[in-house]
């Protein structure tokens, strides 16, 4: 049959229809609960990636950009290291990967978001999605009240 080779993920995350303020101080960041997942990790299995974060047409994102990239390292985790960011906005841009639906369906265009780039702990589904679901909870926390469309890609090499 062939071996898979998954060259992006994209997740559209519902964070519109958080309520951050109504967890418990322990569980603000659900995902952190689960994070021990990842410790039986193969350290050289890490990955450098680029993880879009749009808003869409809701400039939000845009607003808490600096503050998530520093929340994802205030967590105490190292599933995801955010080395940088890069801030999107200001005209219609497209995200690393067209989504498979039509903008009206989550306040598309992507015309703002956020580019992180950084080590992700391993190529996989199950680390991307625990990362996209950090983002999503992150973002709700600092006030994103609008849909997030995820895209999570390996870094472009640069030799």
């Amino acid at each position: 049959m062939g071996t898979l080779r998954l060259s992006a993920v994209q997740i559209l995350m519902p964070v519109d229809g958080l309520d951050a303020s109504s967890r418990p101080p322990y569980a603000t960041v659900l995902s952190m609960r689960t994070v021990d997942w990842f410790a039986e990790r193969d350290p050289r299995a890490r990955t450098l990636v680029e993880v879009g974060v749009s808003s869409g047409r809701d400039p939000s994102v845009l607003a808490v950009a600096k503050q998530l990239t520093d929340d994802l390292g205030c967590l105490g985790q190292d599933v995801f290291v955010c080395e940088s960011h890069d801030v999107t906005g200001g005209g219609v841009t497209e995200p690393a990967l067209a989504p498979p639906f039509h903008d009206s369906f989550w306040n598309g265009p992507a015309v703002h978001g956020v580019v992180l780039r950084g080590e992700l702990a391993e190529w996989s589904c199950d680390a991307i999605g625990w990362l996209a679901e950090v983002v999503a909870d992150s973002a709700a926390r600092l006030g994103v009240r609008a849909p997030l469309l995820v895209t999570v890609r390996p870094a472009p090499s640069t030799g």
